[in-house]
């Protein structure tokens, strides 16, 4: 169901904050239900969580989606130039 709502946000809207959400005792945190329509993420769907050092990244999809997107777009010599500008060796690894 991902996969179909991505063609429909070819357009790439600016992105928007979508609210300020506060994290429970158990660690877990709700996503609206208007972003979950919006992205095709159903109860028990999948969500990445890419940690960026100051932020955190949530692509719907489930595992390898996110690989899979950046790959379409990276190429290996890219990502080897991008990787050695890299100065914190915890997000150097790969």
């Amino acid at each position: 169901m991902y996969d179909e709502r991505v063609s429909l946000q070819d357009n790439h809207p600016s992105p928007r904050v979508v609210g300020l959400f506060k994290v429970s005792p158990r660690g877990q945190l709700s996503l609206p239900a208007d972003v979950r329509r919006r992205w095709g993420i159903e109860a028990g769907g999948s969500v990445e969580m890419v940690d960026l050092g100051r932020s955190v990244l949530l692509v719907p999809g489930g595992e390898g989606t996110l690989r899979r997107m950046v790959g379409e777009i990276v190429t290996p010599e890219l990502y080897e130039e991008l990787l050695a500008e890299i100065d914190d060796p915890d997000l150097q690894d790969r």
